[in-house]
């Protein structure tokens, strides 16, 4: 198998969707999927331009996270101090980080956010390690250097239940606020691959998802856990996900 990273999910979408249905390019992608359909940077549809074969890794990790050097060490903290004026969040427009903080604003009353285009995450990290911003958004696993040496304190993760990882890290439910941000990763071929291939694709898959030194694998690596889903579950599951990023996104 060889991995190309194609720059730009437009020209990564075309090209996936232009190339023949054969069983021999398949494309790997995630909920960032929605948000670009939904803001039109793609006019593709995943459920409708391509063949969907099934989630094989979910990041249920996602978390906001401060600065250890920071005067906001919980989440009440951050609920008191976005009551009395705007937190400096550092995300980019119409992200899935974006999207966080619009269904955060709908659930807690009163709360007020700056929504800072901070760069990429290395720009971002470098702005709340410099005070320069309150807060932001990402998956532990991608910052576990910082949260092992203390830079960064984690508010909550964004899950129904704690990370396996970071299980001292608690989710934003059990601290009153309803908010669920899983980032699966899915499988999908050319729009008409034969049933046959998908079948096999999904059947493999599933293996791979149920064997233990892959779930060892993905724990240690990215701290994410394999898929647990058969594919008709996977798809309403994603569906879900879908209807709720369009509605944040009406909001912008």
């Amino acid at each position: 198998m060889v991995v190309s990273n194609i720059k730009g999910i437009a020209v990564a979408m075309d090209e996936i969707a232009a190339s023949a249905a054969d069983g021999y390019t398949a494309g790997v992608f995630h909920p960032g999927f929605f948000v670009s359909h939904t803001l039109g940077t793609i006019d593709r549809k995943w459920d409708e331009d391509f063949d969907f074969v099934n989630v094989y890794a979910n990041d249920k990790q996602t978390a906001w996270l401060v600065s250890s050097k920071s005067d906001i060490k919980t989440l009440d903290d951050l609920i008191e101090k976005s009551r009395q004026a705007p937190i400096g969040f550092a995300t980019e427009v119409g992200s899935v980080s974006h999207l966080t903080q619009l269904m955060f604003m709908q659930l807690v009353e009163g709360s007020q956010f700056n929504i800072v285009d901070a760069g990429g995450a290395a720009d971002k990290i470098t702005a709340l390690l410099s005070g320069q911003l309150d807060l932001m958004y990402n998956q532990l696993g991608l910052v576990k250097d910082y949260l092992t040496n203390g830079d960064f304190l984690a508010l909550g993760v964004m899950a129904d239940e704690r990370s396996e990882s970071w299980p001292d890290v608690p989710t934003f439910k059990e601290l009153g606020v309803d908010m669920v941000f899983d980032k699966p990763y899915w499988l999908f071929f050319p729009k008409g691959t034969d049933q046959a291939i998908l079948d096999k694709a999904n059947e493999t898959l599933m293996a791979v998802c149920v064997d233990p030194a892959y779930a060892a694998e993905l724990k240690e690596t990215m701290q994410t856990v394999p898929g647990d889903m058969d594919r008709d579950e996977c798809i309403e599951y994603l569906k879900d996900i879908e209807a709720t990023y369009v509605e944040l996104l009406s909001a912008l």
